[in-house]
């Protein structure tokens, strides 16, 4: 019953072709049952069969044809449909959790293809040795990069996030306030000497708290990692909500933290990285304005930083550390 019901309803749907398949089969009952003598055809009979045949065959082919097309149309429609769902519902616009040891190979891929970059951590060792250098190997347009660390001018915050990272097992026992904001002022200096001989447009934010959270985002995709290397990560494509909400999170941030005024003297930056030396950092740090948007600027190193307290040789040493070209 079953399979009658579906050749009904398809007959329903598709009269010209069941009215085609009916006449020939007709046609060619008749034809072979002249063929074996068992009833007398004459030929004009057959003549005009073959003609009423092929007349059908004429008039029901734009409609077959038409339903095809409609078929086809129906059915485009709907992955047109579906592929619209899973760009808002599916694994498109989702955040999807990295083992710890594919966080660096989906941080590659970003930084690859990437147009522009925003940064929230820590120390950003991986920002010196990787992520300025291969930004700044794009001379055809402006690439804007977004930074923003704690404020290496708070010592008593440079301790807790020291003391933070020897628990996350991501530095060893001797490392400490100081050196954490060595590694800091390094990002000045490096971001300087990168706005002065490329097209790197940074943009340097100070934060007063840190975050276990640390953000490296492109214009393909957030990834999300904390201090610990066993972790996992978590990466979202962009357009997806959670990428759009953390960047908007990051640029609200940054509209209310003070922001780092680079200085761009040519004496501060040898055009060769490999040449930059302890009196080069002296300078440009000395130059180096911070401020908040409606009071006055302030230099970098006053009060806490003062110029006696830091290892300017170390910091030379840490802003291109890990670059290898």
């Amino acid at each position: 019953m079953g399979r009658i019901a579906n050749a009904y309803e398809y007959a329903k749907k598709n009269p010209g072709e069941i009215a085609t398949v009916a006449a020939g089969a007709v046609v060619a009952g008749v034809t072979v049952a002249d063929l074996f003598d068992l009833i007398a055809i004459s030929e004009d009979f057959l003549s005009r069969a073959a003609i009423l045949l092929l007349s059908a065959l004429i008039i029901t082919f734009p409609v077959v044809r038409k339903k095809q097309e409609d078929d086809r149309r129906e059915i485009k429609n709907g992955l047109f449909t579906l592929t619209e769902r899973v760009k808002l519902l599916g694994p498109g616009s989702q955040a999807s959790e990295l083992p710890p040891h594919e966080i660096r190979k989906y941080l590659d891929e970003a930084l690859l293809t990437a147009s522009y970059w925003h940064f929230r951590g820590g120390l950003g060792n991986w920002q010196r040795s990787t992520v300025l250098p291969k930004l700044s190997a794009i001379t055809v347009y402006e690439v804007d990069y977004f930074m923003q660390i704690i404020d290496p001018r708070d010592m008593n915050l440079c301790a807790r996030y020291s003391e933070y990272r020897m628990r996350s097992r991501q530095r060893t026992p001797r490392e400490d306030p100081s050196e954490v904001r060595n590694e800091l002022l390094a990002n000045i200096y490096a971001a300087a000497w990168y706005k002065k001989h490329t097209r790197l447009n940074p943009r340097i934010s100070l934060l007063s708290f840190y975050s276990p959270l640390r953000y490296d985002a492109s214009d393909q995709a957030l990834i999300t990692t904390v201090a610990d290397p066993e972790s996992p990560g978590l990466r979202a494509p962009s357009g997806g909500w959670y990428y759009l909400s953390v960047l908007d999170e990051i640029k609200q941030t940054r509209e209310g933290a003070p922001r780092v005024i680079l200085p761009r003297t040519d004496s501060s930056f040898p055009r060769d990285w490999r040449n930059v030396e302890e009196r080069h950092v002296v300078d440009a740090l000395n130059q180096v304005k911070v401020g908040v948007t409606g009071r006055p600027t302030r230099n970098l190193l006053d009060n806490q930083t003062s110029t006696a307290s830091l290892n300017f040789a170390r910091i030379a040493e840490l802003a291109f550390q890990g670059r290898t070209e």
